[in-house]
């Protein structure tokens, strides 16, 4: 699958807890959680990341995420898909928070 205009497709890393009726058990905001480690954003790897969009002024705005990137991403961008049967999210570049250099 390739992605198209400005969207990329990111495969988790890893997802919350699902139950069985296919519900995401995400960790509420306690203090407990935040000592915890559960955050908000999370991680994975790009599998496809489309070539960018002609913004409203004519201009090519070229979409710097490129494929084989590790990045965060907000818990509740884009829409999430099955791809060869993994679960993956489609969202749009600006819903990419950083790219995360493993260094």
């Amino acid at each position: 699958m390739q992605a198209l205009l400005n969207r990329v497709i990111v495969k988790p890393d890893e997802m919350p807890e699902k139950t069985e009726s296919g519900i995401y058990m995400v960790p509420g905001r306690t203090q407990q959680n935040i000592e915890r480690g559960f955050h908000k954003i999370w991680t994975g790897t790009v599998i496809s990341a489309g070539p960018g969009y002609v913004n409203g002024k004519g201009v090519f705005v070229k979409n710097e995420i490129k494929e084989g990137q590790r990045v965060m991403f907000k818990l509740y961008a884009g829409a999430e898909v099955i791809l060869d049967g993994v679960t993956c999210q489609i969202m749009c570049d600006h819903d990419i928070e950083a790219i995360v250099n493993d260094d």
